[in-house]
C-alpha cells in the first residue's frame, strides 16, 4: 500500500511541474522546481502585436519571427556565400557569390570571360560594367585611356608635345581634344585636327593640321630677310624638312615681337580651338616636309576633313604657308597644280597675300 501511495505521489508532482528525487537517507537529497519567469521561458515581448502567445505566468509574450517574402534564400547552394546583411529565420534576400560569379535571378551564375580586370593597376579605377567583382574595362585617370588590346590604362598624347603616342595613330585619323586618335567622331570628344604626318624617327612625333584655314589672304612676311629657318631652293631638299619647332622658333625670334611683320607665324602662334585652350602657343606653321605628306595622303586626309566639317583641299584652292624658306624673299607653300608644284610644294613671294594664301597650323602630339 505504501508503495502504491508513493507512486501516485510522484505522478502528482510530475503534473505540478515538481519532481522530488530521494536517495538513501543520510547520503544525498535534491529537488527541481519549475520556473515561472516568463522572460527566461522565451516570452520576451511586452505586448502582443498579433499572433503572439501569452505567458501563463504573467504578461510576457512569445512572438514568432515573421519574414517578408523576399527572404527566401538559404545561400547554401553552389558558389553561394551567406552575406553579412541581416537574415530572417536563417534566410536572406540575396546571396554573395564566389569570385567569377554574380547573383542573377536567384542564383550565382558564372560571369562572362570578358570580366577579367580588377582595375587596381596604375591610373585605373573601377569600370561601369562589372561581374563577380571584376570588370570588362577600367576607368582611366586624366591623360590616360583604356587600351583593350593590352588591358591597361595607357597615356594619351599630350597636345603640343612629342610623347611617342603618335605611333599608335595613323595619317588621316582625327586628333581629338584629349590627345587620342580615332577614325570617326567619338562621343564626348571634340576633333581639333587631322593627322597629316607621323615621324618614323627617334622622336616618334605626330602632327595634326586644322581641318580648315584659320586665316586667309595673309602674307608670310612684310620684310625680306633670312630668318635662319630651314632654307633651300631645291624642292627635293625642302620636302625633307620636318624641323617644325626649330623653324618656328627662329621666325619668332627674328620678328622680335612684331607680329605685323610675320603675320602667318603669329596667326599660328596665337591660335587655340575652344575645345583645347591649353594648346595656345603650341600651334606652328607646317614645314615643306609635312606639306609633302599632306599631298601624298591627300585623299585620306580630305575624307577625314569632310567627316569633321572642315574645308577640303580640292584642285589648287589653297596655298598653305610653310615655315621652310626658299630664300630671303620666297617661302615654300602647298600646291597641287602639277604644272608648278613639286611633291606638293612650290615657292611664292613672302609678301603675297592674295585670297588663296592661308594658314593651316599644325600641332605636335
Amino acid at each position: 500500500m505504501r508503495t502504491m501511495l508513493r507512486e501516485k505521489e510522484h505522478v502528482s508532482l510530475a503534473v505540478l511541474g515538481a519532481i522530488a528525487l530521494s536517495a538513501v537517507p543520510g547520503v544525498v537529497s535534491a529537488q527541481c522546481v519549475a520556473t515561472t519567469d516568463c522572460a527566461s521561458l522565451g516570452y520576451k515581448s511586452s505586448k502582443d502585436d498579433g499572433g503572439c502567445l501569452k505567458c501563463p505566468f504573467g504578461n510576457g509574450y512569445y512572438c514568432p519571427e515573421r519574414c517578408e517574402a523576399s527572404y527566401q534564400y538559404t545561400c547554401t547552394g553552389a558558389n553561394e556565400v551567406k552575406p553579412s546583411s541581416a537574415a530572417c529565420s536563417n534566410r536572406y534576400e540575396k546571396c554573395d557569390c564566389n569570385s567569377g560569379y554574380e547573383w542573377n535571378s536567384g542564383a550565382c551564375k558564372q560571369c562572362d570571360s570578358k570580366y577579367k580586370y580588377t582595375c587596381t593597376g596604375a591610373n585605373e579605377s573601377k569600370g561601369a560594367d562589372s561581374c563577380g567583382g571584376k570588370y570588362s574595362a577600367c576607368q582611366c585617370a586624366t591623360n590616360y585611356e583604356w587600351n583593350s588590346t593590352s588591358g591597361k590604362c595607357e597615356s594619351v598624347a599630350v597636345l603640343g608635345v612629342c610623347t611617342g603616342k603618335a605611333q599608335s595613330c595613323s595619317v588621316g585619323q582625327i586628333l581629338n581634344n584629349d590627345g587620342s586618335c580615332s577614325n570617326d567622331k567619338v562621343s564626348g570628344k571634340t576633333p581639333i585636327g587631322v593627322v597629316v604626318y607621323i615621324s618614323g624617327g627617334t622622336d616618334k612625333c605626330g602632327y595634326a593640321m586644322t581641318a580648315s584655314p584659320i586665316q586667309r589672304s595673309i602674307m608670310w612676311s612684310s620684310e625680306y630677310v633670312n630668318t635662319g629657318a630651314f632654307q633651300s631652293s631645291s624642292w627635293q631638299n625642302a620636302i625633307k624638312d620636318f624641323d617644325v619647332s626649330g623653324n618656328m622658333t627662329k621666325i619668332i625670334q627674328t620678328a622680335n615681337g612684331n607680329s605685323s611683320k610675320y603675320p602667318a607665324a603669329y596667326a599660328a602662334l596665337n591660335y587655340a580651338p575652344s575645345a583645347a585652350p591649353t594648346s595656345k602657343g603650341k600651334w606652328m606653321l607646317p614645314t615643306a616636309g609635312i606639306l609633302n605628306s599632306l599631298y601624298t595622303n591627300l585623299n585620306a586626309i580630305n575624307n577625314t576633313i569632310s567627316k569633321i566639317g572642315g574645308t577640303q583641299l580640292t584642285g589648287d584652292n589653297e596655298h598653305i604657308w610653310s615655315s621652310s624658306e626658299y630664300g630671303h624673299n620666297l617661302a615654300w607653300v602647298f600646291c597641287t597644280d602639277t604644272g608648278a608644284s613639286y611633291g606638293g610644294v612650290t615657292n611664292y613671294g613672302k609678301g603675297n597675300a592674295s585670297s588663296g594664301y592661308v594658314v593651316r597650323p599644325v600641332l605636335a602630339f
